[in-house]
C-alpha cells in the first residue's frame, strides 16, 4: 500500500484508479479486522503516518504538500472502513457511532471485577503496573529472539538510509506494529490479565526484526567459513532447546516461561500459567473415562468452565 503511493504518478490516470481501489480494498480489510479487534482500525492511522514519515523525510515543501494529493485516497480508505464496519459488526446497526468509542472505553478500562496473579501479588485487572505487558514479554519471549530483536532494531536504524523507500515503509510499519498500541496502552493505564494474550498481535513484528538480524549477522560474517558455521550451530542448538521444551510441555505450550525468568517452575505462585484452563478439560476428560454416568461430580470453581 505505502509502496504503492511512494511510485505514484498522479499524472497518469489508470494509476490514480488503481490507487482509489487499493485505498478501498485496504479500508475493507482494516475493516474486518476491527469486527475481530477494536485496536485494528489503528492500521488507518500506521499508514497514513508511514507515509507522512517517508513523504517528511525527503525534506522541502513539495514533500509536504504532496501528501495533501492523497486526501481522496485516504477518504475513500476511511469510507470503505466505516462501511465495512457497519455492515459485518451487528453492535453497529443499533449505535452507528457510539458503540465504538464505548467499545474502547470498554476494553481499555475492562470493569471486570476480576484479578490477575503478578509478580507473586494479585492485582484488579484495572489497576496493573504499566509494565505489565513489557513484563510479560521479558519473561515469556525466548532471549535469543530478545537478543537479536535488540540488534534488528539497532542495525535497522544504522542501516535506515540506505533502504529502498519500500524498505523504509516496511520497516515503520512494522515498529508501529511492535510499539504503536502497546505505547497508547501503557499511557492510558489499559487493563491487562491472562499473561499477554491481549498483545500477542506484536510478536510477528519481533520474530520478524529478530530473524533479519539473524540473517544480517551471518552475512556479516562472509569470508569467515568457521564463525558462520559456528554461528548457525549455536542458533540450531538454542532452537532445537526451544523446541525440547515445548514438546515437553505440549499440549500446554502457552505456559512457557523463559530460562532468564527460571522457567515455569519459577512461575509458579508468581504469575498466570494455565489462565485458559486447558489443564480442568484434561482432568474432566480423565473423569469422564474413569467414573459411570450415574456418579455426581462437584466442581469446584467456575461453573462455565466445566
Amino acid at each position: 500500500m505505502v509502496n504503492y503511493y511512494i511510485n505514484l504518478d498522479l499524472t497518469v490516470k489508470r494509476e490514480e484508479k488503481r490507487a482509489a481501489i487499493y485505498s478501498s480494498l485496504y479500508g475493507f480489510l482494516v475493516g474486518l479486522l476491527t469486527g475481530i479487534r477494536i485496536g485494528g482500525f489503528f492500521m488507518l492511522f500506521f499508514v497514513f503516518l508511514a507515509h507522512g514519515l517517508l513523504q517528511v523525510g525527503k525534506g522541502g515543501n513539495r514533500s509536504y504538500k504532496k501528501l495533501g494529493k492523497f486526501v481522496l485516497n485516504y477518504g475513500l480508505m476511511m469510507a470503505a472502513w466505516m462501511v465495512t464496519l457497519y455492515i459485518f459488526h451487528p453492535a453497529a446497526w443499533a449505535d452507528p457511532i457510539g458503540w465504538f468509542f464505548e467499545t474502547i472505553g470498554y476494553l481499555s478500562k475492562h470493569p471486570l471485577q476480576i484479578k490477575t496473579l503478578f509478580e507473586g501479588k494479585l492485582y484488579p485487572i484495572q489497576n496493573i503496573p504499566r509494565y505489565f505487558t513489557v513484563k510479560w514479554l521479558l519473561i515469556t519471549v525466548p532471549l535469543i529472539f530478545q537478543i537479536f530483536f535488540v540488534v534488528g532494531i539497532i542495525w535497522a536504524f544504522k542501516k535506515y538510509r540506505k533502504f529502498s523507500e519500500l524498505q523504509q515503509a516496511a520497516l515503520i510499519l512494522i515498529l508501529l506494529q511492535i510499539f504503536g498500541l502497546l505505547f497508547v496502552a501503557v499511557i492510558r493505564g489499559s487493563s491487562g490479565y491472562d499473561d499477554m494474550r491481549h498483545f500477542m498481535f506484536i510478536l510477528p513484528g519481533m520474530a520478524t526484526l529478530a530473524a533479519t538480524a539473524m540473517i544480517w549477522t551471518y552475512q556479516s560474517l562472509s569470508g569467515k567459513k568457521y564463525l558462520q558455521v559456528a554461528a548457525v550451530t549455536f542458533v540450531v542448538i538454542v532452537f532445537a532447546q526451544i523446541l525440547n521444551e515445548m514438546i515437553q510441555l505440549h499440549p500446554y505450550q502457552p505456559v512457557y516461561f523463559n530460562r532468564i525468568s527460571g522457567g515455569l517452575a519459577a512461575a509458579q505462585n508468581r504469575y498466570e500459567t494455565d489462565y485458559w484452563g486447558l489443564s480442568l478439560r484434561e482432568g474432566m476428560e480423565w473423569l469422564n473415562k474413569n467414573n459411570s454416568q450415574n456418579e455426581l461430580i462437584l466442581v469446584g470453581g467456575n461453573l462455565y468452565s466445566a
